[in-house]
């Protein structure tokens, strides 16, 4: 896969998802581009602990469907993860997602990624461009004085280590929170109100 993704993917809708959790909203630092490889990135490195989840599109997984199979308008045969399914044709090799159709989503919208799976993606991708950017300073950290002036961009490299660190946490965390069920008494107490007409 290379580097840059320069042509929209069905991804794309996540972009911003990306830039406002790296505060990269308004300065973009980070190209779309770049982002949207990151995107990619992050759902291959979930991939083991989504058991597949989500899969990267490739033409390999386009079959002859078996006779008899109607194929719906805009869709074309595929096997995914060793399940026969559709998927819509137009897609990009290498830079498409599909997801997988053995798992269940709660959310059937129409777009690739799921509501319920966007904030760990995004948490990924973040990881993903938080490293390329400690990596990429690593030769710029430095700090020296000559007895007048000083300089130092070592707080900085903290900094992003520091959010990093606080990413990966919070994606560990993710994945060993299990949903809880609701308790009543979140939803309605018995407790006693006032109305204050205005």
């Amino acid at each position: 896969m290379p580097v840059y993704v320069t042509y929209p993917t069905n991804v794309d809708i996540m972009l911003d998802d990306v830039r406002l959790h790296l505060g990269d909203y308004e300065k973009k630092k980070f190209s779309d581009s770049l982002i949207r490889a990151a995107i990619l990135s992050s759902i291959r490195m979930l991939q083991r602990r989504w058991k597949n989840r989500y899969v990267i599109y490739n033409d390999a997984m386009l079959v002859t469907a078996p006779e008899g199979t109607v194929i719906p308008s805009g869709y074309l045969y595929a096997i995914v993860i060793g399940t026969a399914s559709f998927v819509p044709s137009g897609l990009t090799a290498d830079l498409d997602v599909v997801r997988n159709p053995t798992h269940t989503f709660t959310d059937p919208g129409p777009d690739v990624i799921s509501q319920e799976d966007r904030y760990p993606i995004t948490i990924a991708a973040s990881l993903i461009l938080r490293k390329s950017q400690i990596t990429s300073s690593a030769e710029t950290i430095q700090s020296w004085s000559d007895g007048e002036y000083s300089f130092s961009n070592i707080s900085s490299a903290k900094s992003i280590q520091s959010m990093y660190d606080s990413d990966f946490n919070e994606l560990n965390l993710y994945f060993k929170r299990r949903p809880a069920p609701a308790l009543r008494s979140s939803f309605a107490d018995n407790t006693p109100y006032t109305v204050y007409l205005l």
